[in-house]
């Protein structure tokens, strides 16, 4: 995950967006390239817990024409931006100046969800979007990876849930100690049981099967 945002630059091999090698672009230029990244840890690379629900939701706009005005930021514009967004994605708060270290675990999820998700991202990069969140969170989140797949959006879910990955993936791809393990096509012929059998190096495909995968 590191690679393909950019928080790491890559050694070797080569990664594509669009055609377009990002393997060594900063995490700024390929967010330019309306690539969003819903991380693991939503405190530690997700959000800022000392800054507000405005400022979070900013922090990947800040160069926005419409946030800014002239050598200051436009406050008012901040602050519909995020009211609306609050409202949109049912974040449980005191306003958009409420720090977001006030929040509970899935509602600073959300504040991660709306900042990535509203940007209408052609490609969604989300490292296990729902972890640690409520049913009722983890739902939401969900509904709105699957509103934008049908809009257009490319995701890439990282999930070691089953339940999760079966429930939003069209194919999958199964890594075991580091290398590709099994890649299925299509994901509603897979049952958890031969998913748990590659997920746990008991089964893996020949270079043949996986090949497939490498041909798309």
């Amino acid at each position: 995950m590191n690679y393909l945002t950019g928080k790491d630059m890559v050694e070797m091999g080569k990664i594509f967006v669009d055609g377009q090698d990002i393997g060594n672009h900063t995490i700024r230029q390929i967010r330019d390239k309306k690539v969003s990244h819903i991380p693991e840890d939503r405190m530690v690379d997700g959000a800022a817990s000392s800054a507000s629900i405005a400022e979070n939701m900013i922090s990947t706009k800040i160069d926005s024409q419409y946030l800014n005005k002239g050598l200051l930021m436009n406050r008012t514009a901040i602050n519909q931006m995020a009211e609306k967004l609050i409202e949109y994605y049912r974040i449980k708060c005191d306003g958009s100046q409420q720090l977001v270290g006030m929040l509970s675990g899935g509602n600073i999820q959300k504040v991660v969800a709306a900042r990535e998700l509203a940007s209408k991202p052609r490609l969604i990069i989300a490292n296990q979007p729902a972890r640690g969140v409520d049913v009722s969170a983890a739902e939401f989140i969900h509904d709105k990876l699957l509103e934008l797949r049908g809009e257009g959006s490319a995701t890439l879910l990282v999930s070691a849930d089953l339940n999760e990955v079966l429930g939003l993936s069209d194919s999958l791809i199964v890594m075991y100690d580091g290398e590709i393990a099994a890649y299925f096509k299509d994901s509603s012929k897979v049952s958890e049981l031969e998913l748990g059998m590659y997920m746990l190096g008991s089964k893996k495909m020949n270079k043949e099967e996986i090949g497939g995968l490498m041909d798309e």
